[in-house]
Parts: C-alpha cells; structure tokens; sequence
C-alpha cells in the first residue's frame, strides 16, 4: 500500500486550476492603503481570515515533510512552495463557506472513526502502539499537536462529504474500467528531448540529432544483450533510472495515446526500439502483462470502478468549485495584504511594476532571503534591463554564496543571453557546491544533454547517482495514510492476493510529463 502525504484531492487538481484564475483573470486588488489592514492577516477570503501565525504553520508542516522525505529543502523551491501553501489555506477557508452554505458538517463520530482508522494504520506501519511513537510520527509529518491532526482530517472529510452531497451518482462504462486498469508492467530508458520546438538554431538542432544518436546507441546494446536495468541506471533521465528505469504497471488512460501503442505491442521481455512522444524519447521493455478478462482481476475491477467515479467526481467538483471561486473573485472578495503574495499575482497579471515595487517591500520584511532578490531579477530581465537583472542575481549570490541553486539559476539567466561561457562557468560551480541535491543534477544533466555536451552531462549523472546513494535510507518516516480519494482503490494485499504484483504499482517518474488528462 502506498503511504503518501499530499494535498486533499481536490487541491492537487485544483492547484493547476486556480492557479490561472489566481493569478491571470484576478482583479487587481484596490490598494490597501484605504483601510486598516487587520494585524497579524496576510488575507481575506469573503470575511474568514488567513493569519501570519497560520500560514508559517503550515509552511513549517510543508518543510518537515519535505524535509524528512527527500532530506534537502531547495531555497529555489520556497517560493513556490509559499504560493501552494496559501492556495490551500485559502481553499480550505473557500470550502468551509460552501460547505456552511449546503449544510454539510463534519460530526465528532465522523472524525473519530477516521482518527481511529489513521492511528491503526500508523500503529501497523510503525510496528507498535506505543504512544510516544505515534507522536513522534505526527511530529515528523509536522503536526505539532494531535488537536493540527484531527483539523487536517476534518478537511479532508469535510472535501469528500462535500463533493458527495453536490455530485452522488456516476456511470461507468466497461471501456473506462480497462482504461483504468493497471495491465502493463514496465521498465523505461527515457531521454529528454523537446520535440515541440522547431529552432532553426544550428546547435540546438545538432544536440537533439546527437540525443537521438545516443538513444540508439543504448538500443543497440540492449540488441547485443547488455542488461536494460544497467543501462537505464546509467542512462536514463528520470529518478526511475535509480531502480533500473523499473515505472511500474502503467494504465492507458494515465499515458499519450503512442506510448501506449507501442508498450501494448510488445510481447513479455522484449524491448521496443527509440520512439517520440510529446515528452521525450522512450526505449521500453515489458516486464509482465496481464489480460484485462483474467478472472483474477475481478475483485480489482470493482476497486477500479470506484476509483474512475473518485475521477470523475474529482473533475466535476472542481468545475464547480472553481465557480465558486471566480464568482467571489469577481465581487472582490479575496484580499491579499502580504507582499510577497502580492509581487506573485501583480507579476503572473504582467504588471512587473507593481510585482517589483512588492517584492522589495516583502524583501525588506525578510532580508534573508535571496529568492525575493532573485524574483526582482527575473521580472527585470523579463523588462529587457539586462545589467539591472544580473546585479539583482549577484546581489543574491552575495547573501547566500555557498547555495548552488543560486548559482543554477544564474548560470541559466547567462545562457538565456547567449553568454555560455559565463553560463557554463556558474552552472559548473552549482554543481561542485552541490552534495546531497540530487534534482540539481538531474536538471544540470538534462541541460547539458541538450546542449549536446555530453562529457559534462555524464559527469552530473554520475553525481546524480552519487547523491541518491547518499540519500538512500535517510527518510525519517513514511508518507501519511490516506482513506480519502486517492490516485487509485485502496486494495489491501492479504484480501487479494491473487493480484498483489498489480497492488505493487509505482508513481511511474517520467509519466507526469506523459499525462493527457
């Protein structure tokens, strides 16, 4: 059973949704410099307030969990990791007013049933009942109290009595469940490769003809029987390349209509030659297959049916609450006082002005930080000013000078102008800064690939390796139990054990950037 902290369904979805209406059709908030803003309030959303003192909590959560599972925390990330963090809180104060408004409660047996089903499934994975333990794990979720617990689960309960009360009943055709159904089980060798782009630059047209040549390379010897599991560790540019390009059973509905074709063509154990999708370059070989008729899959099915309901109650429910959504929006009835909250909607609405003029002021509220400099020199260099734009990327360097993000993106910002001598130089010196990051180096050999420097691109695979090793085993705790709506049936092994292989499926690394709904 996969035990995974996230967002409350809808909010995952709704995290791509809102977005636009947050930040591209928001109205620009009237300045706040008509009324008092209330203290300790970075906002109001339609008279319930998001405190200062809730919102570090909640990012203070986010970073424990970030933290104890992948064991860096990325300042690069922290901005956008602010943004989610209020989506949700401002979701979660959205939900409570149209819940209120269709009577929908959470009830003390509610939430007791719940915790109860939480704590034995916690007792299960920790191995023991022992108090202090579950505490412990609560903690490292970045949980505080039990009573910040039972509030996350209230919500949680509160989205799906919710979304059932508006949207009961669902039809489910036999095609969606086999859609649904996870039949293929697969091991990939992915190369990055941009196959939208039609540049007529010499030297990007020459990397992507050199990509291609590697991907054949690789396939011809995988032909001569060298082990696919080696070479996709050694080659492949997605985290599954760390278990052997191993992306588990992958579903029809959740992958691009080629990549299906040519993994549903394959006969066990062979592999397919390089072929293109939207995302990349795929070699594929097929581990196992199983027959959507197969009888053992029958009590999966019904698992599957419930699940392609979840979908599509999921899909209705946030048409609808991003209705809602727009209708208080357009009665400006979401105000945002923080100002770095600020700079982020005035510059998504393209009112860099505006976006600088705040995130100076929040820059101030948190000398620190280096990413609030970093944004002013990205808007800056989005204004053409290009010597203003370095200084401010510099500047950033200088508060933080040992954090290769910094470095990353000022190497990036030089390569954008053409200079990559100077680009090459600061991207070189992220690297060598960087120990335990390994993303940084999945993105500095994904970069380098792409540039068709290959001597540099190997090198950072080999640190990307280097990094996960030194990774491995250094998560504190597992991800939370959810009983709630999730991205398939929740299954248990023991009742079906006929088809426990299928119960072992991954999040497939690389499936995200394949996903067409």
């Amino acid at each position: 059973m996969n035990l995974i902290v996230r967002k409350r369904w809808f909010q995952v979805l709704l995290s791509i949704v809102l977005v636009a209406a947050f930040f591209i059709t928001y109205r620009i908030v009237r300045t706040t410099t008509s009324r008092q803003v209330p203290p300790n309030i970075i906002a109001d959303v339609d008279g319930k307030y998001i405190y200062a003192t809730e919102f570090k909590a909640a990012i203070n959560r986010r970073l424990i969990r970030i933290m104890n599972r992948y064991g860096v925390i990325r300042g690069s990330d922290r901005g956008d990791m602010k943004l989610s963090v209020f989506r949700e809180l401002e979701n979660d104060k959205i939900l409570e007013k149209v819940a209120e408004a269709n009577g929908v409660v959470v009830t003390e047996d509610d939430l007791a049933k719940r915790l109860e089903s939480m704590k034995r499934r916690i007792y299960e994975k920790i191995g023991s009942r022992n108090q202090s333990y579950y505490n412990f794990f609560l903690n490292n979720l970045g949980f505080r109290t039990e009573g910040e617990f039972r509030e996350y689960l209230r919500l949680e309960i509160l989205e799906l009595k919710l979304s059932q009360h508006l949207f009961p009943h669902f039809n489910v055709t036999n095609e969606e469940v086999v859609d649904s159904l996870p039949l293929l089980r697969m091991r990939q060798i992915y190369f990055q490769l941009d196959t939208s782009r039609t540049d007529s630059d010499a030297d990007i047209n020459e990397a992507r003809k050199q990509i291609r040549q590697r991907a054949h390379k690789v396939y011809e010897r995988l032909k001569n029987g060298e082990d696919f599991a080696s070479l996709a560790r050694r080659y492949s540019q997605e985290t599954a390349a760390e278990d052997g390009g191993d992306i588990g059973w992958v579903v029809k509905r959740a992958v691009y209509p080629k990549f299906w074709s040519v993994a549903s063509s394959l006969k066990v154990g062979e592999i397919s030659a390089p072929f293109e999708t939207q995302s990349g370059l795929h070699i594929l070989k097929l581990e196992a297959k199983r027959n959507p008729d197969d009888p053992s899959l029958a009590n999966y099915k019904q698992g599957v049916k419930a699940f392609v309901i979840i979908r599509k109650r999921q899909a209705k429910f946030v048409e609808w609450f991003f209705q809602k959504y727009r209708a208080l929006e357009e009665e400006e009835k979401i105000k945002i006082y923080d100002p770095f909250l600020l700079g982020s909607k005035y510059e998504l609405t393209g009112n860099f002005d505006e976006a600088i003029k705040y995130f100076r002021k929040a820059s101030e509220k948190d000398p620190d930080d280096p990413y609030i400099i970093v944004k002013i020199g990205e808007l800056l260099a989005k204004q053409g000013k290009r010597d203003e734009a370095i200084k401010e990327f510099r500047s950033a360097t200088e508060i933080s000078p040992m954090d290769p993000s910094l470095y990353f993106t000022l190497g990036q910002v030089y390569m954008g102008y053409g200079e990559h001598q100077k680009g090459l130089l600061e991207l070189r010196r992220a690297s060598d800064l960087s120990k335990l990051d390994y993303e940084l180096h999945r993105r500095l050999e994904s970069i380098y690939t792409q540039l068709g420097l290959f001597e540099d691109a190997d090198r950072e695979r080999e640190r990307y390796l280097t990094a996960l090793e030194l990774r491995r085993g250094k998560s504190l705790i597992p991800d939370l139990p959810r009983e709630a709506p999730g991205p398939k049936p929740e299954i248990k092994k023991e009742e079906f054990p006929e088809i426990a292989p299928l119960l072992e499926d991954k999040a497939a690394p690389g499936t995200d950037s394949m996903m067409r709904d």
